[in-house]
């Protein structure tokens, strides 16, 4: 399956394998006891100076349709309601892998990365 990921740091994405969904700057405020280990959706949590983050297991991005990479290409290039704005002024790369399943928390899909296909840089 290939899926449309918009990164920061590439080599570091595939090599951690999961993103992390901010939650809460603390645990009262996310309504969470301090043993509480995991969120409403199952994911882990871990807590560090900025606040409380659900851990994801795989990484956010966009399942899509295509089959190829040059379909690839052309469905992310056709692509206008994302939430990261211009496609064209964006770093986004084409990673193949498995799907996981639907985030409920926010846009996309969760994947398990095997590897980049296509890699556009601004």
């Amino acid at each position: 399956m290939l899926f449309l990921r918009f990164f920061i740091d590439i080599d570091s994405e595939l090599a951690r394998k999961t993103s992390l969904d901010f939650l809460a700057s603390t645990r009262d405020e996310a309504g969470l006891t301090e043993d509480t280990e995991y969120d409403n959706h199952g994911q882990r949590i871990i807590e560090d100076e900025t606040g409380l983050w659900s851990i994801i297991e795989g990484l956010c991005g966009y399942e899509l349709q295509s089959e190829t990479l040059a379909e690839a290409i052309a469905e992310v290039a056709e692509m206008t309601a994302l939430p990261y704005g211009n496609i064209a002024t964006q770093d986004w790369a084409i990673f193949y892998g498995e799907y996981v399943k639907r985030l409920v928390f926010c846009d996309g899909d969760a994947f398990r990365p095997d590897g980049v296909l296509h890699v556009h840089t601004a």
